[in-house]
């Protein structure tokens, strides 16, 4: 099993970085995409590997199912017989409004289960053990790709209509310097295997999450303990299961990288640097740490000095410090984008709690509730407390250093630098071009890339306090296993919106609403050029439903796309001031035509004020299913 998931590790890795090179030298086609598959299946299998002389020997017997087996399996099947009939169309904030919020209980047990089968250390069933795992991990992930058919938020769109296109063309224009890892994989399983692209994005990182994070940590990081236990796998409980839940560039690099440093510690490192190299293609916010780290870890092999050992390490953290801000910074100058730097900033205390980094505790006399928000609240406070225990106990045993110390020192060394990214991005940098609540996104990512680096150090304080509590009497042991639980399903919970009286999410998605209202404005067009005034779920609507149809001047999209740019600030000032017939002939002239609709939501704040106050101005709209969505139209 150890041997297959490398080769096929190789095999991905492979597909993604050379898919990658053959859309920027060569028109992608099915005949490059399939040699490359094969190319990469070949390599995969005749790659030296390097394994550990104690690999046990392959067992083909079927695994006995034990209790906890059937418990496990029985419970997901109760979640997913909930969750396979909901099919979400309509405009939503939150999935948790239509799934049953006690059907976490499933999850809750089988997550129970599955941490006691993996604490007892019981080898006769391992195997079903790690693959009931895989399919939990999965389970956990992949709620919204079942349940919203449509499609779940809005650069997925994005990422679907850049690769219908480059499926029908060969390439697009201009070619991003990212995301092309994604695009790879998505292409190759498109045009050589036939599958439809809605199909893939929306189930290829919940797929790929669960395969490699088990995968991954099992083999690398069970390497790293006295007993090779398989409880590192209970680390992976606490991911931040956001970023998997829907398939993006950014949360696939999350994954590359989260395996490449998981694999760093294996006896084979190839996989691992194939894996740096398919992150840092997908996205570099991910994938340049994760090429630092897993060269650090080449050099630190080889070599014994410890004062060289400490030089590597200095320089792995000062290269992780300047790596994203001077990313940043050149991608600033190369694209026009707005991007100041405000070293006054350090002064500023509204900065400063803006950060968000104070442990939180809400009482609103529901305990379950209560517990969930404890864990949601606060993960990033739990991981660096199990990364601490996890710190200290390994820097206190004997001498044979398992782990090595220079691993420790790594792993918490790059977690420093990647807060000190998330410091210096949050505190000194003014991400101009990005509405305002999208301008912390991108130094929380780099808060996310630090609790990547700090999970291996939790899955092995976590195994070493269940070490501990061997010996200890079994109503701590279920305590432990029962704790460990809670956070686990506070942090499923917390990895979807939520709409409750503890948090209020903004956002809708995209419903059938939405594709009505923009086939309507296309057929009521009736092929003259126009622009469309509407909200995020109808622009991704259109997104999806035609692609990159129309930019006028270049780069003027016609329908409103989030990022701060002129055509959606002129929406804002239709919904969020008094809409004006000035500000439709402004947003006219902006993209140089003579036609404009405006479509307004019946969830947006004041929506009946302002669909009375555009009547005035206008005698012709449409209502959208009974009235979901209403299109109002403007000629000059």
């Amino acid at each position: 099993m150890i041997k297959i998931f490398l080769r096929a590790t190789i095999a991905l890795s492979l597909v993604t970085i050379l898919g990658s090179l053959l859309y920027y030298t060569l028109p992608v086609t099915w005949l490059g995409l399939f040699a490359i598959l094969i190319f990469s299946i070949l390599t995969a299998i005749i790659t030296p590997l390097k394994f550990p002389e104690s690999l046990p020997t392959t067992n083909y017997q079927l695994p006995t199912l034990t209790l906890p087996h059937l418990i496990i399996i029985l419970a997901l099947t109760t979640w997913w017989s909930v969750i396979l009939p909901i099919s979400i169309t309509t405009a939503v904030r939150s999935p948790w409004g239509v799934v049953p919020i006690f059907s976490l209980a499933a999850l809750a047990i089988a997550i129970f289960c599955l941490i006691v089968l993996l604490a007892s250390g019981q080898q006769v069933a391992s195997k079903l053990t790690i693959i009931l795992f895989a399919l939990t991990f999965f389970t956990a992930i992949s709620m919204a790709a079942v349940i919203y058919p449509i499609g779940f938020g809005f650069d997925p769109f994005l990422h679907r209509a850049t690769v219908q296109h480059i499926a029908e063309f060969g390439t697009i224009t201009p070619k991003p310097l990212y995301y092309i890892g994604q695009y790879a994989l998505e292409l190759t399983l498109h045009l050589v295997g036939s599958l439809q692209i809605n199909l893939i994005d929306r189930f290829l990182l919940p797929i790929l999450a669960a395969f490699l994070l088990t995968g991954s940590t099992l083999v690398g990081l069970s390497s790293l303990t006295k007993n090779k236990s398989n409880f590192v796998l209970v680390g992976l409980l606490l991911f931040p299961l956001g970023t998997l839940i829907s398939t993006t560039p950014q949360g696939l690099a999350y994954t590359f990288c989260a395996a490449a440093i998981a694999l760093a510690f294996s006896s084979s490192i190839i996989p691992s640097i194939l894996l740096s190299l398919a992150a840092a293609i997908t996205h570099p916010i991910a994938g340049i740490p994760a090429v630092i780290f897993v060269a650090t870890v080449f050099f630190l092999r080889h070599t014994t000095n410890k004062l060289h050992q400490k030089i590597i390490i200095a320089i792995s953290v000062l290269c992780n410090i300047i790596a994203i801000p001077t990313l940043f910074t050149l991608q600033s100058i190369k694209s026009g984008l707005a991007l100041s730097f405000n070293l006054s900033n350090l002064v500023d205390a509204s900065r400063w709690q803006a950060l968000g980094l104070t442990s939180f505790f809400s009482n609103h006399f529901n305990t379950w509730y209560d517990a969930l928000y404890l864990v949601i609240d606060n993960l990033f406070l739990i991981t660096i407390i199990l990364a601490l225990i996890s710190f200290f106990y390994h820097r206190n045993i004997n001498s044979r250093q398992d782990p090595p110390n220079s691993s420790i020192w790594l792993l918490i060394t790059t977690s420093v630098a990647m807060f000190l990214n998330f410091l210096i991005l949050s505190l000194l940098f003014n991400f101009d071009f990005l509405i305002s609540y999208e301008q912390s996104d991108y130094a929380l990512r780099a808060l996310t890339m630090t609790q990547i680096f700090l999970l291996p150090l939790v899955a092995l304080g976590l195994v070493a306090i269940n070490d501990y509590l061997k010996t200890k009497p079994l109503a701590l042991r279920l305590t432990f296993f029962a704790i460990l639980t809670v956070i686990a399903v506070g942090n499923i919970y917390g990895a979807y919106p939520r709409h409750d009286n503890y948090a209020r999410s903004a956002g809708f998605n995209t419903s059938q609403a939405d594709l009505d209202a923009v086939q309507k404005i296309d057929a009521l067009a009736n092929g003259q050029s126009y622009i469309a005034l509407a909200n995020q779920a109808t622009s991704a609507a259109a997104i999806g439903l035609y692609g990159f149809k129309t930019y006028y001047h270049g780069d003027i999209f016609y329908y409103p796309i989030p990022t701060g740019g002129s055509l959606y600030q002129k929406y804002l000032s239709m919904v969020n001031n008094a809409p004006s017939l000035n500000t439709i002939y402004e947003a006219m002239d902006l993209a140089g035509v003579d036609l404009a609709y405006f479509a307004v939501s019946n969830y947006w704040w004041q929506s009946t004020q302002i669909i009375t106050n555009t009547k005035l101005l206008t005698n012709t709209w449409f209502p959208i299913d009974n009235g979901t969505i209403t299109i109002f139209e403007f000629r000059r």
